[in-house]
């Protein structure tokens, strides 16, 4: 029996595409790439730090620290990190 395609699928192979093309959606130039990103971080953030909330507060007791870098400049291009140590 064939399991149903799960609704990511698409999206997933969309990404895909776009790793081979080197766009991301209709953005080409690394101008638009990166303001796509930081909107990305923007949406991403509090269901990130919620996520590390719960791990440090139900496994780890409280005992942890939920940190985030929001966008950063690095090198050549932008990074987001969100950590719990």
């Amino acid at each position: 029996m064939e399991s149903p395609r799960l609704e990511y699928t698409g999206e997933l192979l969309r990404h895909f595409a776009d790793l081979r093309d080197g766009t991301h959606g209709d953005a080409r130039s690394r101008r638009d790439k990166e303001r796509l990103f930081t909107a990305a971080v923007a949406l991403l953030d509090p269901h990130a730090r919620r996520a590390l909330k719960e791990i440090n507060t139900d496994l780890l007791l409280g005992t942890g620290e939920v940190t985030a870098t929001s966008v950063r400049c690095r090198g050549d291009g932008l990074d987001a990190i969100w950590a719990l140590s």
